[in-house]
This record gives structure tokens, C-alpha cells and sequence, in this order.
């Protein structure tokens, strides 16, 4: 049975390697010949160089930099629903108003909206084409608001008229959607 116990007993490597903590800490680390010094342990734990950390910070730029333009048109889109949604909420408060009246509103006051009109989240500018006669129809447009991120959006400005959106007035009809 000798040799079995020779094939389960723990190798002479390992039984010379295990020590309590404490032991870890009394004993000095002495770097062999030929080890790379950088990498000595400190309390049992290894350091990284500068070279590694540097890699993996140009690897962290790099994805950066290819994630946010995808990022920035994501949020563009976003703030494009605001300007949508206020052109909808217009839409529905002037078949309220002619439900009421026998012409559609020529006025955003008229709608209860304040003036200068912007949108909910202040994005766009929200107006009313005074070249339609409020008899037959009406037509409200959300401008960008200068200076903004939105102002250097590809989809530009909204339009909605009695109809609906306006996809032929509009800027580019796939903004709508």
C-alpha cells in the first residue's frame, strides 16, 4: 500500500509552497535569476506594467471612439420624438378647436400654448404657418432650435398639417418614422 500512498500524497512542490498567511508575510520575496522583477508579488498579489495598462487603455479609446457617433445619432433620434409628439398634440387640439369653432385656430394662443412656442423638452420650435387661411386647414412646423445638436440634425425641420405629417414637406420622411 506504500505506493499507493505515494500516488496520493501531494506533491513535494506544493507541500514546500503552502504556508498560513502570516508566513507570507514574514517571509521576503527573492526573485530568482532570470525573473522579470517587475512582476514580483507585493503581500501575494502580482502587478501589471505599464505597458500592459496602456494597451488596454488605447483598446478602451478605441471602442469608445467607434461607439459614439452610433450613440449620438441614437440620441438625435430621441429628441426627434419631441418635436413629433408636439406636432401631434397640435394636431388633436385644433380638431378640438373646430369642433368648437367653425375654422381651425390662426393662433397658437389660441390653442393654449404659450409664444414663443417650443416643444415639451425644448428641442424644436414649434409654430403655425401663417400663410394658410384657418377656414380650410392649417399647417404647424418644429424648427430646430439654433445652436443646438438638433439644429445639425439630417432630418431638419417637422411639419403636420389637417392630414397628418407632411413626409413631402418635411425634411426626409423616414424622420417620422
Amino acid at each position: 500500500m506504500s505506493w499507493l500512498r505515494k500516488i496520493l500524497a501531494p506533491p513535494k512542490a506544493l507541500e514546500d509552497s503552502v504556508h498560513s498567511p502570516s508566513d507570507r508575510l514574514d517571509r521576503r520575496y527573492e526573485p530568482e535569476l532570470g525573473e522579470d522583477v517587475a512582476r514580483r508579488p507585493i503581500l501575494g498579489v502580482y502587478g501589471h506594467t505599464l505597458m500592459e495598462i496602456v494597451v488596454v487603455m488605447a483598446i478602451v479609446a478605441i471602442l469608445a471612439g467607434s461607439a459614439y457617433p452610433s450613440y449620438h445619432r441614437t440620441v438625435l433620434k430621441g429628441h426627434r420624438i419631441d418635436a413629433t409628439t408636439s406636432l401631434l398634440r397640435i394636431q388633436l387640439a385644433q380638431a378640438r378647436y373646430r369642433t368648437e369653432h367653425s375654422a381651425y385656430a390662426g393662433s397658437l394662443d389660441d390653442l393654449g400654448w404659450s409664444t414663443p412656442a417650443l416643444s415639451d423638452r425644448g428641442y424644436y420650435r414649434i409654430a403655425l404657418d401663417t400663410g394658410v387661411n384657418p377656414a380650410y386647414g392649417f399647417r404647424a412646423i418644429a424648427t430646430p432650435v439654433p445652436g443646438s445638436d438638433q439644429a445639425r440634425d439630417s432630418c431638419g425641420r417637422f411639419v403636420v398639417d389637417a392630414g397628418g405629417p407632411d413626409r413631402i414637406t418635411s425634411s426626409a420622411s423616414e424622420c417620422w418614422d
